[in-house]
């Protein structure tokens, strides 16, 4: 995530995502190989307090998963991506 200003250049960054952990077969997950783990955002909504009209930041709707399984991954790696949960 990042906020630009009105020039478009970055005002700040914060990468999220490639979490350990979780619950059910996630539990006791440790982050995953960085080449495997992607994050993506599908949605954006307004956030508001109260019965304001005046937005006062975002909501954001993101996943983060294990994609890119094939043969052009070294062994060991497509090993760790074959068999992650996040997949």
């Amino acid at each position: 995530m990042m906020k630009l200003d009105s020039t478009g250049a970055i005002q700040w960054s914060k990468d999220y995502g490639n979490y350990p952990g979780g619950k059910n077969q996630f539990s006791g997950l440790k982050s995953g190989e960085d080449i495997l783990v992607y994050n993506e955002c599908w949605g954006i909504s307004s956030r508001y307090e109260g019965s304001s009209s005046t937005p006062v930041g975002y909501n954001l709707a993101c996943g983060t998963g294990v994609e890119g399984c094939n043969w052009a991954l070294d062994l060991w790696t497509l090993m760790k991506c074959y068999y992650d949960p996040r997949t």
